[in-house]
């Protein structure tokens, strides 16, 4: 699943590509474009240590035992009333018992009422303490056979897992609306269920509602059967439709899927693979605009994997209130409400990043399995990867060698800013060191761009023979399967030969990635080039020097097309040589990416000229220009301007020179830039954002009048440029700039409709930054309800910046938003008030703790208050104390 975060961090580089989305790398991306799982709401949760002394309870988490075998779950739903969160649900689950004769058999099943439990041929006793449910079977079930035990339940306004939006005079014209939420564990909020990812099964549902509504699930439609039968509190009759979905290749628990709204439907696809589309009422019209390109990824995954797409349809799902960006139901993905573009908004960038990336779940996640939470890099990596490989295949300018450099280079980026801890302190990748399940999706050594990036490098270390062959072989072996990282790396070592071992230990369960100095010597009589390499990053027991084997690319003028050396290192310092017939004109370290590492090599500015204009790679050439942006190196402004000008060049050399010169401090070239009136929107964009940052750069008091300049035409961009994506830009940059004069601009600003609501996010933004009372204000009226739920969490959040110039009116709203019903908000809320450290909030947190209906809810509470109170207990004052 894709993540939300805001737009104001892409590199320079990527932002401007219209295909490159990259939601699911730790890099920042668009509102709404998101993964469900990695998100930065969860950035207080912090694993616990591995060990607990006090007790010697060796903590890791390690899958549930399965009692039997869940063969296939049917499930007859019943909605009197989309306006009252309440429905009945009778759960037949067919199973076999596994390893031994069953006896009793345990099912997660969280604030549910369990009203009877059956088995034909057999008693059935239960117990059920609002968690789990616990059947014990007289006489047991042999092994060998097959037993169906039948649930009668009611599910009333889950906290968890399925998310009702009802009519409210707050959203005028909005249908009432459900949609369901299982990843990682929380499908158990509206069916029992083992919801854990270690087992699949077939799944069945009769969903009947109230005539008008629509339901989609997932699989294939067997029908819809429409009767008259009495209405909720009354005799009178009432029409009702009951639609029968059914998913007949088995799955795990939290795909299971159920949206039930009103919604215009267009199909873009064929009578053999229907693609169908669902999006807000009106907005039909703008489907294929947006979702054109999903055919094409289809048939190019299929081919690139030797695997058809696996399942009987293909549909997106736009819901209300959905607290992320995608989630890749099995046949049916859900997305964001506001996932959809009309002809303006798409001139500005597009989806299919977001679209490929759950696509790609399809095959990886949903054919293929993660068995348990640290393996989630099997299906998050694969999936950001696959956006990746979808690009490299498309033509330009969405697609192409350059864009999938551009791309990758992204999430080295990602994974060298966040992936900077260390053992034993920091847990790796793929490790069992966790107490909650969304830990593994946000760790520093994060599933998505790290799981990517060691998929880029097994291609270029294996060729992509041998990488493509052992991709196949591991699809072929383990689809409709759970998998393990070791499954992954056997099959790529049975395709290559290559033994994958320390590989594998090395990126995906060790933290951390190498810091790498590389310093040249060229003798000029013996014509030897000297290469020496050294680790920087900490090295000890727990740590040792990274295996590496750096590619370098060398070339001279009499040798243009360049020579390849290796420098193998095996300990923290190694070196290489080579004979040249003359000085080198270039020396293009890991010109492939072959290696993700932070690696620095200091040479002229002639010499990272030459290689931006004829280096080996688009990889080299971005290397080259963000080399030359380092603030201690002078020259080559007049060329990094010319480039960033040059309508000619790849758009993202173009935005990483713009970056270069902002990065220098260049004010003067930069504002040349800004003042060109650039054609891309992309490059505006970025322009915005370098001249926000090259004043922030200057000395306090320095400033004067760049300072008035830059603010002046900022807040012309914020009121007058045509891409919404550029006027967020500028009104974010008059935020960094604290630019009180510019306050009429980002107040006004917070009353402009825009896609995603990116302008009226970016009002909030800036306002929180510049620190204004009057900031204060616009957020505590964008929080209220009838606001797009982004926008609302956004304005929570810029409340608890901004309590200190209303603490106690401040506090009190921050309080009530924790009993609000949408996620989003009550996560900005409690964040907020961890934050600032509130002993007010206490009371209710500690209640929110103590909920026995959602163990998630408990979660985040427990690290909301362990925060209040070690600030409180460290002397840190509360903001509303100040």
């Amino acid at each position: 699943m894709l993540k939300t975060l805001s737009a104001r961090r892409v590199p320079l580089a990527l932002s401007l590509i219209a295909g490159v989305t990259l939601t699911a790398s730790p890099v920042e991306a668009r509102p709404g474009e998101d993964c469900e799982h990695c998100r930065q709401w969860w950035s207080s949760l912090v694993a616990e240590p591995a060990f607990d002394e006090a007790t010697g309870v060796w903590t890791r988490a390690y899958p549930p035992h399965r009692a039997a075998d869940l063969i296939h779950m049917k499930l007859a739903i019943t909605i009197e009333d989309m306006n009252t969160r309440v429905f009945k649900g009778e759960q037949s689950l067919r199973l076999t018992p596994l390893g031994w004769d069953l006896e009793s058999l345990d099912l997660n099943a969280k604030a549910l009422t369990i009203e009877g439990v059956s088995c034909e041929g057999r008693t059935a006793t239960f117990t059920h303490d609002g968690r789990r449910l616990s059947i014990t079977l007289d006489p047991p079930v042999p092994v060998g056979q097959e037993a169906t035990l039948v649930i009668h339940y009611t599910a009333s306004d889950p906290p968890q897992g399925l998310v009702w939006n009802v009519e409210s005079k707050d959203y005028p014209g909005r249908a009432a609306q459900l949609h369901t939420q299982g990843q990682p564990e929380t499908n158990s909020y509206w069916f029992p269920c083992h919801d854990f990812p270690n087992d699949r099964l077939t799944t069945e549902l009769e969903v009947t509602v109230p005539a008008g509504y629509v339901v989609s699930s997932n699989g294939k439609l067997l029908g819809v059967k429409r009767e008259a039968r009495p209405g909720p509190g009354t005799t009178k009759l009432a029409a009702f439709e009951t639609f029968h979905w059914l998913q007949d290749k088995a799955h795990v628990s939290y795909l299971v899927s159920l949206v039930v709204g009103k919604f215009d439907m267009v199909d873009l696809g064929t009578q053999a693979l229907p693609l169908p589309v669902y999006v807000p009422p009106g907005r039909g019209g703008d489907v294929a605009r947006t979702y054109a390109k999903t055919a094409e990824m289809i048939e190019i995954f299929g081919k690139l994997l030797d695997e058809p797409y696996p399942w009987d349809r293909y549909a997106q799902v736009l819901v209300w209130g959905f607290n992320n960006g995608g989630m890749e139901n099995t046949s049916a993905t859900t997305l964001y409400d506001t996932a959809i573009f009309s002809e303006e908004s798409a001139k500005d960038r597009d989806l299919n990043g977001l679209i490929s990336h759950e696509l790609a779940h399809q095959w990886f996640g949903d054919l293929i399995t993660c068995n348990s939470w640290e393996h989630v890099w099997l299906n998050e990596g694969w999936a950001t990867y696959m956006t990746a490989l979808w690009q490299e295949r498309t033509a330009t300018p969405l697609g192409g060698r350059e864009v999938y450099d551009t791309t990758i280079r992204a999430f080295f980026d990602g994974v060298i800013g966040g992936d900077t801890g260390s053992a034993p302190d920091t847990p790796g990748m793929a490790s069992k060191v966790y107490t909650h399940p969304w830990e593994t999706f946000r760790r520093g050594a994060n599933p998505y761009g790290k799981g990517a990036s060691i998929l880029h490098m097994l291609r270029r270390k294996l060729g992509d023979e041998a990488f493509f062959a052992g991709v196949r072989l591991y699809i072929d072996r383990h689809k409709f399967t759970t998998v393990e990282t070791a499954d992954f790396r056997r099959a790529l070592e049975e395709a290559s030969g290559e033994s994958l071992e320390r590989f594998f230990w090395q990126w995906c369960e060790r933290p951390g990635v190498p810091t790498v100095v590389i310093t040249q010597d060229f003798d000029p009589r013996s014509r030897v080039l000297t290469l020496s390499a050294e680790q920087k990053q900490v090295i000890n027991g727990d740590n040792p020097a990274f295996a590496l084997s750096i590619p370098v690319w060398i070339a001279t003028s009499s040798e243009p097309n360049g020579r390849w050396i290796t420098i193998e290192m095996d300990a923290k310092a190694a070196s290489a040589t080579a004979t040249l017939d003359s000085e080198p004109t270039i020396i293009a370290v890991d010109p492939e990416l072959t290696c993700l590492m932070s690696v620095d090599m200091d040479q002229s500015p002639d010499r990272w000229m030459e290689q931006v204009r004829r280096g080996p790679t688009h990889a080299a050439k971005l290397q080259a220009i963000r080399a030359l942006g380092k603030p201690d190196r002078p020259g080559a402004s007049d060329a990094l301007l010319k480039l960033a000008m040059d309508n000619s060049a790849h758009e993202s050399l173009r935005a990483e020179a713009a970056g270069a010169l902002a990065n220098k401090g260049d004010l003067a070239r930069v504002e040349t830039l800004a003042l060109a009136r650039l054609s891309k929107p992309g490059l505006r964009e970025n322009v915005c954002r370098g001249l926000a940052r090259v004043v922030g750069m200057m000395p306090e008091g320095g400033a004067g009048r760049s300072r008035s300049r830059v603010v002046k035409l900022l807040s012309d961009v914020a009121a007058g440029d045509r891409s919404t994506r550029v006027r967020a830009a500028a009104i974010r940059g008059l935020g960094d700039l604290k630019a009180i004069d510019a306050l009429g601009v980002m107040l006004a600003s917070t009353r402009v409709d825009s896609q995603d609501d990116e302008i009226r996010q970016a009002a909030l933004d800036a306002l929180a930054a510049t620190d204004a009372p009057e900031g204060l204000s616009a957020a505590m009226k964008l929080a209220k309800a009838g606001t797009l739920t982004r926008t609302r969490a956004n304005a929570v959040s810029v409340i608890g910046r901004l309590a200190k110039h209303n603490p106690d009116e401040a506090e009190a709203a921050l309080i009530g938003y924790l009993g609000d019903y949408e996620l989003r908000v009550v996560r900005a809320a409690g964040e907020a008030l961890a934050e600032m450290g509130s002993a007010r909030a206490v009371e209710t947190i500690d209640a929110m703790v103590l909920s026995p209906r959602s163990e998630e809810t408990a979660w985040m509470a427990s690290a909301w208050l362990k925060t209040i109170r070690e600030k409180r207990s460290g002397g840190v004052p509360s903001a509303a104390g100040q």
